[in-house]
């Protein structure tokens, strides 16, 4: 008896090791709905004018044609600062692995005009995401220079 509940013990172990180091979901469907709702999260942290909600969605090694995670943070500021509200429309989520590729519509707007831009051919600052540490974030380009 007492060498069955070792088996049971020694294989509810291995079960439990495989599982945990499983990822908790690769599956497509959550992977292009986890970077829509980050949109919309940026989207809203936009429209309440918090940078900081923003940025949280921001990878620390953020590179955008030159930009840093920093200078992306200035950016969106200075957006915020010019326009109330931001949409992204029309998104289109590309999935490679632990990369994915966002295309839409982005439209900004103020009191008496509405600025639209396809992304990223405009500016793609929100375009590059990656898979890191258990979540999706945005990553830029990586490239150093435009």
């Amino acid at each position: 008896m007492q060498r069955k509940f070792r088996y049971l013990v020694a294989a509810l172990m291995l079960l439990a090791l495989l599982l945990t180091g499983c990822p908790v979901t690769t599956s497509p469907y959550y992977n292009e709905s986890r970077i829509r709702d980050i949109l919309n999260y940026m989207e809203r942290a936009f429209n309440e004018h918090d940078i900081d909600a923003m940025m949280r969605y921001i990878h620390p090694e953020y590179l955008h044609d030159g930009m840093n995670r920093w200078q992306v943070r200035e950016l969106w500021l200075d957006r915020m600062a010019e326009f109330l509200l931001l949409d992204f429309e029309n998104v289109q989520v590309v999935i490679d692995d632990e990369d994915a590729y966002v295309s839409f519509t982005m439209k900004l707007m103020k009191e008496y005009e509405t600025v639209y831009s396809n992304e990223p051919s405009a500016h793609g600052d929100c375009s590059y995401f990656i898979y890191d540490h258990g979540d999706w974030s945005v990553y830029g380009n990586q490239y150093y220079f435009k």
